[in-house]
């Protein structure tokens, strides 16, 4: 299993998500990431597709969850669900 950690001090608003998400998640493959969510839709059908499962952690979740628009994070939070199956697991901590 491939473990991937997402850091919540690092993640505070749209643009520093989608430059964790590209940074930890599309460089694998090649996927160029903007700040739409199509991207991350695009980045986890990638990610369920690989051989080897993949468990996601955001680490300090919280600080994210303080920061950012609470909209904008749900549908992130909804996104992640429709992929977590078991090729992806997710842990929000």
């Amino acid at each position: 299993m491939r473990d991937i950690s997402l850091d919540g001090n690092i993640i505070v608003d749209k643009a520093s998500f989608y430059k964790e998400i590209e940074s930890k998640l599309a460089a694998r493959h090649d996927i160029l990431v903007d700040e739409k969510i199509d991207s991350l839709i695009d980045v986890l059908s990638e990610i369920t597709k690989e051989q080897e499962p993949v468990h996601i952690t955001w680490e300090n979740y919280s600080n994210s969850k303080e920061n950012m628009s609470e909209s904008f994070l749900g549908v992130v939070v909804e996104i992640f669900g429709m992929f977590e199956r078991k090729e992806l697991s997710l842990d929000f901590n």
